[in-house]
């Protein structure tokens, strides 16, 4: 291993575990509650919209969770490894 990739590797490992780091941690777990709050509301939602019979809105609150699904899991994913992921 030459001499960069061990200088990258110390900085990486130090950075990771900085104060700040972790108070990125802490917000994205925050984020995973959140988000988790606003999926429930919506899913409390459909039913009032099936009395409506708004069927093409409740779809539209379906992609919605999926959205939210796959925010959730990026940030609950960086609140527990602490590396952002390049993909969802």
């Amino acid at each position: 291993m030459g001499k960069k990739n061990k200088d990258a590797k110390k900085k990486r490992t130090k950075w990771i575990k900085s104060c700040e780091h972790k108070s990125d941690q802490r917000t994205a777990e925050f984020l995973v509650q959140q988000l988790g709050d606003v999926q429930e509301q919506l899913c409390d939602l459909i039913a009032d919209m099936r009395t409506f019979e708004h069927y093409s809105e409740i779809e539209d609150v379906g992609w919605s969770l999926m959205l939210l699904q796959k925010l959730k899991r990026k940030y609950r994913k960086f609140a527990d490894d602490g590396v952002w992921s390049d993909y969802w």
